[in-house]
């Protein structure tokens, strides 16, 4: 392989912390503590979303109180979800907010290919010598579905950089990307085995967003389907999902 053209595998450091993973609960925005679910393992991880940071003053230290509190609860990774690398220096300062709370990493939307990864590995290691934190520390988990081009282009995801150590596909966004009136026909299905053939390409797990519209009744046969296609886990935005779905994916062994 060309010099100009390295091909990274995953930092170890990474995988031994997502490894365990088989829920992530994405609580949106910096919010009460007790909405966290009881109690939480090392399987479950926590995804703190700090892009509307004009709205809540002080993110950085009400995310910094909801991480530690799920890590004394004993909790799995903590990630912060940040704007695409298009979104210049907001970015670079949402990225600087999760190396101040010790997340294990973050989570964007909007990446196009391979090329938005590097770019965005480079952000970080700039915000890490900032912050005089240790470089490569921080993680990334690409979240696929909301930009189709992304989709199509999750293969060139493989290699471009050690920081990465999970997807996430999201059949809700990538419906309402190509203009599906469901959730579940031909862009979904395509865009979940490109998302599964991608993660095997890069050596990482995968995890799939759970739609609003999941009843808690559903959880079982969603985790059977899931697991028969390689998902790793599920993404949910309700907290009572936590339990049901760690059960059902199995806890991490």
């Amino acid at each position: 392989m060309s010099l100009n053209h390295p091909h990274f595998s995953p930092d170890a450091r990474h995988a031994s912390r997502f490894r365990p993973l088989r829920t992530l609960l994405d609580i949106g925005a910096p919010a009460p503590v007790d909405r966290l679910p009881q109690p939480v393992t090392a399987g479950d991880g926590l995804v703190i979303d700090v892009r509307d940071r004009a709205a809540t003053e002080g993110t950085a230290g009400a995310a910094g109180m909801i991480a530690n509190t799920w890590r004394e609860a004993g909790g799995g990774a903590v990630l912060v979800r940040v704007r695409p690398v298009t979104a210049g220096d907001d970015v670079s300062d949402e990225i600087a907010i999760a190396a101040q709370v010790g997340a294990d990493g973050i989570v964007q939307c909007g990446i196009r290919d391979g090329a938005d990864l590097q770019h965005l590995h480079s952000l970080m290691a700039v915000e890490e010598a900032r912050g005089g934190f240790e470089q490569g520390a921080l993680a990334i988990v690409a979240e696929l579905g909301d930009t189709p081009l992304g989709v199509l282009q999750a293969a060139s995801l493989a290699g471009k950089t050690p920081r990465l150590a999970a997807l996430v596909f999201d059949p809700e966004a990538l419906a309402a990307a190509t203009g599906a009136r469901e959730i579940g026909g031909s862009a979904t299905l395509t865009g979940r085995g490109l998302a599964l053939m991608a993660a095997a390409a890069a050596g990482v797990p995968v995890f799939e967003a759970l739609p609003m519209s999941v009843e808690y009744m559903q959880l079982a046969a969603i985790c059977s389907r899931l697991q028969n296609d390689g998902m790793r886990g599920a993404m949910t935005r309700d907290a009572d999902f936590v339990a049901p779905l760690r059960q059902g994916f199995g806890d991490a062994g």
